[in-house]
């Protein structure tokens, strides 16, 4: 029968996630620093596992076939987990998956959206790679580490969006503060670009990166990034880059400042109507 898991047991699900792009997040809600719920298919002996970040990412890892799990799950995402990310405006979605039995059943089981399997890849920073890159920019333009005051400041434009973006991985502001970092580009009064760490556990940490639309392609995401690495580098701790396979500008970016691909992968993406 399905059951929570109580957070002080997350770790029992820890072995069901070998890929690093898996294990990156789901060893971030084992330690507490990024939000979860997690089921599993038997509490003494559990062989499958669904982890959902409360946000916009579903985990689906051991054995995909237990049809008796798959069939209380099906019914777990359409009467709880489906009507509350579409009550919290949490509609568009991925779904990551550990082996091909998930993969072929998912279909049947995630019912509310038609599924696209779409290609990510993942990067890692290798030794003595990082290229610190300078830019000429413009008298208004600068780079600040993310801090309270900023997080609290009201005059800056588009705070609230970024504020938005630490909390899709984050439990608090307030912890991403005490546990977290990030940097950002402001222009005159308004935040243009962060990059932000997500999915920080041990030494290693994943990577939030988002250039406000009217100032893409303006070099301010490898400004953000340059100095979100230099910090990483600094401190002891290994930043790992995931971009949508199609996302040009992120990977240009990544590959720019030092990043190698080290994975493809595939994930189901969809979005919730209604």
């Amino acid at each position: 029968m399905i059951s929570k898991v109580d957070p002080a047991d997350y770790g029992s699900i820890r072995h069901f996630f070998d890929e690093l792009y898996q294990s990156l997040p789901i060893e971030a809600i084992i330690a507490g620093n990024s939000k979860a719920t997690i089921w599993i298919d038997n509490a003494s002996s559990p062989r499958a596992t669904f982890v959902w970040d409360r946000a916009h990412c579903y985990y689906f890892g051991g054995d995909g076939t237990n049809n008796e799990f798959n069939n209380e799950l099906r019914s777990l995402l359409a009467e709880f987990v489906i009507p509350d990310s579409i009550t919290r405006g949490r509609r568009v979605f991925k779904l990551y998956y550990t082996n091909e039995g998930w993969e072929s059943v998912l279909p049947t089981v995630f019912v509310a959206s038609t599924l696209t399997k779409r290609a990510r890849q993942f990067y890692a920073l290798p030794d003595c790679e990082f290229q610190e890159i300078s830019r000429c920019v413009s008298e208004d333009v600068r780079v600040e580490q993310v801090s309270n005051s900023i997080l609290h400041n009201t005059k800056i434009g588009n705070v609230g969006c970024m504020c938005e973006e630490i909390l899709s991985s984050w439990q608090t502001i307030e912890e991403f503060l005490n546990i977290g970092f990030g940097y950002c580009v402001v222009q005159e009064n308004d935040i243009v670009c962060w990059c932000l760490a997500e999915y920080v556990s041990g030494r290693k940490c994943g990577i939030g990166i988002e250039t406000v639309q009217p100032y893409e392609k303006r070099g301010f995401a490898t400004l953000a990034a340059t100095a979100f690495i230099s910090h990483c580098l600094s401190h002891g701790i290994a930043p790992h880059w995931d971009s949508w396979a199609d996302n040009i500008g992120s990977i240009r970016v990544a590959e720019k400042v030092g990043f190698r691909k080290v994975l493809d992968y595939s994930v189901y993406y969809g979005q919730f109507t209604g």
